[in-house]
């Protein structure tokens, strides 16, 4: 990324025309207001303790300065070469998919795998947005485009929607189920042809059921209270004591409505689990949880004992899907929506005060309130650009959140970030510098550049998305190019 950053502004500098360039940065107030962002970080130094951070912070974000002001001065681009740039930029995100296709079809026990993984040299997050931005840009040129193209382009809609859900992108799948209903209800009302008008719109109201549906019966199968008249015994089959804590902070722990910490004979299951597997049981698991856990959580989600007998009785699919990490044995039978049962699991785990130490999703409403504590105690003016770390890691050594340190995060909501960092005063000029080139756009029906800024902003809501260099880039750069790299009104596209 910082590669090519440095060619963007190499290729500016050799343009050469900077008397030109000035008189183009001069009298452009969109860009004003859009480096109004980096602006306010610099404001921020004046009430900043912690500098060492401050300038790394304001290094990460230099895209956030540079490139609006490249792009707005640079030579521009006919609207033949944009929209070639844009099929580029469709394309290579295409191919990336299908590499990570290959890889997906070469994984053994693929039901087991971390689709996470399949995202290249990219967080899977930012992977999803890429691949949501160049979905709707797929379905816009199938839309306008009059030729056989219009069949490819869909075509690659569909796949590109496809690959969105083997990747399990919980982000990128909200995005999508957010943002394609209205965009497909607002262009299917503009087509004459009602056959087709009514099969876009019977396409998005199938696919908004099916959402609704997966989730619905999830939500509706989830055992969230204990299930009834569980027993307690003594002993094992092979006569040796069960341990069974029945004590009001252990019954919390359940696993399908099982409560896991009864009829358990730890010298059995460590004996027989050893037998069975590589794994040490008192070792981690691949995905670095303890073992033992992981066991104790799958034996009792099947409903019976924690003896020998019940490692005996695991099949070898179930020996590695434990070995992997899989901790209950509905995700094995579901494999394609246990993301969907973790993230209920989550919640339900939060609700009963269990922590949320390693849950991506439960983790969110811990670093919410701490982010919702410091704006409280900083609400004016925010702790300033260097100090939001400092001032989250003494929050969390004041608070009584049993989070493990490696798990003590930043805000994972931009809009929240903000605020604790620059207060309310600060935010208001953040939310026109974002918020005032939609009204441009709105104006010119820019669909690029609507459809991007709802991608964008969509994903500040669970994400610190300008916090690291994958982000700013991604939003700075396609911010600035949609914005300034067309040499004609965007509103031509109509």
């Amino acid at each position: 990324m910082s590669l090519g950053q440095f060619i963007l502004l190499g290729n500016w500098i050799l343009e050469f025309n900077f008397k030109v360039k000035l008189q183009k940065f001069a009298n452009n107030r969109l860009l004003h207001i859009l480096l109004l962002l980096y602006a306010i970080h610099l404001i921020g130094l004046f009430w900043t303790t912690d500098f060492q951070y401050a300038m790394k912070d304001l290094r990460i974000k230099l895209p956030l300065l540079f490139l609006p002001i490249v792009f707005s001065t640079a030579i521009q681009f006919s609207k033949k070469s944009f929209n070639q740039l844009i099929d580029l930029f469709i394309f290579f995100v295409t191919i990336i998919t299908f590499v990570s296709f290959y890889k997906f079809l070469n994984v053994e026990n693929i039901e087991l795998y971390d689709k996470r993984d399949l995202s290249i040299n990219i967080s899977h997050i930012r992977f999803s947005l890429l691949i949501c931005l160049a979905l709707f840009y797929s379905l816009y040129k199938f839309y306008k485009n009059k030729s056989y193209k219009k069949i490819g382009y869909l075509l690659l809609s569909f796949w590109l929607m496809g690959f969105l859900f083997i990747l399990e992108s919980f982000s990128g799948i909200v995005i999508l189920s957010i943002i394609l209903p209205i965009v497909v209800i607002f262009y299917a009302w503009r087509i004459n042809n009602p056959i087709k008008r009514y099969l876009s719109l019977g396409f998005i109201v199938a696919f908004s059921i099916s959402i609704l549906s997966i989730v619905i019966w999830r939500v509706s199968v989830y055992q969230f209270s204990p299930v009834p008249n569980q027993k307690m015994y003594p002993h094992s089959i092979n006569g040796n004591y069960f341990h069974n804590d029945t004590r009001p902070s252990e019954n919390r722990h359940q696993e399908n409505g099982y409560y896991i910490y009864r009829n358990i004979s730890y010298e059995e299951i460590e004996r027989e689990w050893n037998k069975r597997s590589d794994l040490s049981y008192d070792g981690k698991d691949k995905h670095n949880n303890p073992l033992h856990i992981t066991l104790l959580r799958f034996l009792t989600s099947k409903g019976g004992f924690k003896d020998s007998l019940a490692i005996a009785q695991l099949t070898d699919e179930e020996i590695h899907a434990i070995e992997n990490g899989v901790a209950n044995i509905n995700y094995l039978k579901h494999p394609h929506i246990s993301r969907i049962d973790k993230i209920i699991w989550e919640f339900d785990t939060y609700s009963k005060g269990l922590g949320t130490n390693g849950h991506s999703v439960a983790s969110r409403i811990v670093y919410w309130k701490q982010s919702l504590k410091l704006i409280n105690e900083n609400l004016w003016f925010g702790v300033g650009t260097g100090d939001i770390e400092m001032a989250f890691q003494k929050s969390y050594e004041e608070s009584d959140y049993a989070l493990n340190k490696s798990f003590q995060l930043r805000s994972h909501n931009q809009y929240l970030s903000f605020l604790a960092t620059f207060g309310i005063f600060g935010f208001l000029f953040i939310a026109f510098s974002m918020l005032y080139p939609i009204k441009i756009a709105l104006n010119y029906k820019d669909y690029y550049y609507l459809v991007f800024i709802a991608i964008a902003m969509l994903s500040m809501i669970n994400e610190d998305t300008l916090e690291t260099q994958a982000g700013v880039t991604f939003f700075a750069f396609f911010n600035s190019f949609l914005l300034f790299a067309r040499n004609y009104l965007p509103k031509t596209e109509r």
